[in-house]
C-alpha cells in the first residue's frame, strides 16, 4: 500500500488527422497526489476544473500535509476525536467495506508498519531485514475496529495511540472518483483521468463515439502492450513490482507489504495485476490486494465473493511475458 505507484498502464485516443466533424481532444500532465496525473477532455476549462477539484481533496486526504484531516487524526490518536470533512469520513467507510472484502489484506490502520518499510528501503543498501520480533510488534499495531466514526457529527477518533492511517492504498482511486461525480454534476459527459497508470474513463471517447482503449503495458518492456481494452463508464487499476523493489540477502522484495506478515511481498514469477471495477477507489484497492495474494488464490477471491471485476495478470520475464484474465465483469 503507497500512496503512488508507477505507471504500468496507459491510455490512449486516436484522432482523426485533418477531420473537423469530431471535437478537439485537449490533454494535459501535472505532478499530483505523488505522481504524474493526465487529464484527457474536450475542453481546457473541463480539464482544469478536475486538477482544481483533485487538488484541493488531495491535500485533504494527504497525512503528510499538517493541515490534512488524516495528519490530525493520526496526531491525536488515542487522546482525541477531531472534526474532518465528510469526504474523510466517506473515505474511512469505504476503507472498512475494503477491509471486509478482502479479508484483512487491505487495511488503512496499519501505517505504522508501512511507514516502517518506507524508511527500511531509503537506506542504499539493507544488508539484513529487521529481527523478526521487531517486525512483528510494529506490525500489530493495527485495527480498523479501533477507529471510530461519528459520521452525523463529522467526527473520527483513533482509541489506540498506536495506530497511524495511511490511506496510500485507496486515496487517488477515491480522489478521482470524487472529481468524475463532481465533473457529472456539471454536465460533463466525457473525460479521461489517468492518475499514474490508475484510470477512469467517463463515457466515451468523444472524436471516435466508441470507448476510450486503455493499454495494458509489459512492465519489464514499456514498449511492448500486450492487451488493449476499451473502457467507458469504469476504471482499471494496477499493482506490481516491476520498478519498485529492494534486494536483501540475495531475495528481491516488493515495496508492497503483506499486512497480515508485516513483511514486503518477495518478488514473483508475475509482475502486475489490473483490475476493471465500477469505480477506481475498488480498482485501486483490490490491485493490492490480489497482487499480495498471488495469481492461485484470484480465482477463489473473485468466486466466493460473487464480483462483477475483471482481473488480468502479466506474468512472465522480459519480452517473454503472458496475460491471464479472471472474472468476466466490466
Amino acid at each position: 500500500m503507497a500512496f503512488f505507484k508507477k505507471v504500468v498502464i496507459f491510455a490512449t485516443f486516436f484522432a482523426l488527422s485533418g477531420c473537423f466533424d469530431h471535437p478537439r481532444l485537449y490533454k494535459k500532465t501535472r505532478l499530483l497526489m505523488g505522481t504524474f496525473v493526465e487529464v484527457t477532455a474536450a475542453s481546457p476549462e473541463v480539464i482544469n476544473f478536475a486538477f482544481s477539484f483533485m487538488e484541493k481533496l488531495s491535500k485533504r486526504l494527504n497525512g503528510y500535509y499538517p493541515d490534512s484531516d488524516i495528519y490530525r487524526l493520526n496526531k491525536n490518536a488515542g487522546c482525541k476525536a477531531v472534526k474532518v470533512s465528510p469526504q474523510t469520513i466517506e473515505i474511512l467507510i469505504l476503507s472498512r467495506k475494503m477491509y471486509e472484502l478482502t479479508e484483512g489484506v487491505f487495511d488503512v490502520s496499519a501505517g505504522r508498519i508501512i511507514k516502517f518499510w518506507k524508511q527500511m528501503m531509503r537506506k542504499e543498501k539493507l544488508k539484513k531485514l529487521p529481527p523478526l520480533s521487531e517486525i512483528k510488534k510494529i506490525a500489530s499495531y493495527k485495527g480498523i475496529k479501533e477507529i471510530r466514526i461519528d459520521a452525523q457529527n463529522l467526527e473520527v477518533f483513533i482509541k489506540n495511540e498506536n495506530i497511524r492511517l495511511d490511506l496510500g492504498g485507496i486515496a487517488k482511486g477515491y480522489i478521482v472518483d470524487k472529481t468524475i461525480e463532481a465533473l457529472k454534476k456539471k454536465g460533463v459527459k466525457s473525460i479521461l483521468i489517468n492518475a499514474g497508470g490508475d484510470i477512469y474513463a467517463l463515457g466515451n471517447n468523444p472524436q471516435k463515439g466508441k470507448p476510450w482503449k486503455v493499454g495494458i503495458r509489459n512492465p519489464q518492456n514499456p514498449r511492448q502492450i500486450v492487451n488493449v481494452i476499451a473502457l467507458s463508464d469504469a476504471a482499471i487499476a494496477t499493482s506490481g513490482d516491476s520498478e519498485q523493489f529492494f534486494t536483501c540477502c540475495g531475495k528481491i522484495y516488493s515495496h508492497i507489504i503483506d499486512l497480515k506478515s508485516g513483511l514486503p511481498v518477495e518478488k514473483r514469477k508475475f509482475v502486475s495485476v489490473s483490475v476493471i471495477a465500477p469505480n477506481l477507489t475498488t480498482a485501486d484497492g483490490l490491485a493490492t490486494t490480489l497482487f499480495i495474494l498471488g495469481r492461485d488464490k484470484i480465482p477463489v477471491f473473485l468466486a466466493q465473493r460473487r464480483s462483477n471485476f475483471r482481473v488480468f495478470v502479466v506474468e512472465g520475464e522480459k519480452d517473454n511475458v503472458h496475460i491471464y484474465q479472471f472474472g468476466e465483469g466490466f
